[in-house]
């Protein structure tokens, strides 16, 4: 009876301390997120976008996509602040860089704007959207 009483406590004990994650689709998230930004409903975006970086918060394009959507409803520096995470964790990302820049150059901030262009640049000369975007901010 000691060892059947035993066993039941060894059992809870080692069930209690299983953690379970619960198993949840990436792309959907992805999907859904950007079929809201495609319809400008840019606040449903971003609670999209936050479950899926509840869940992988190395997901560096949910970073880029919540800074889109975060710009589009003047949150600059919220915007900014994503750009810059997405950056942290893929530093050869073009787009975070550009849409970095351009936020910076919106908020007045233009040396780090052309800083950010100039490395967009070298990462892609082929693009044409950063050396337009940084004209622009040169006659800002």
């Amino acid at each position: 009876m000691r060892k059947f009483i035993l066993g039941i406590l060894l059992s809870i004990a080692l069930l209690g301390s299983v953690r379970t994650h619960a198993q949840y689709n990436r792309e959907y998230f992805f999907w859904v997120g950007r079929s809201c930004m495609m319809n400008n409903n840019y606040q449903e975006a971003i609670r999209t976008l936050n479950t899926l970086l509840r869940f992988d918060d190395k997901a560096f394009e949910g970073y880029f996509l919540r800074g889109i959507a975060k710009y589009n409803l003047d949150d600059l520096l919220g915007a900014e602040a994503d750009f810059s995470t997405a950056i942290r964790l893929n530093p050869v990302y073009t787009q975070a860089y550009t849409y970095r820049a351009i936020t910076r150059s919106r908020l007045g901030n233009y040396d780090d704007a052309l800083q950010d262009f100039r490395e967009a640049i070298e990462l892609r000369p082929d693009l044409p959207g950063p050396y337009y975007s940084r004209g622009v901010t040169r006659l800002l």
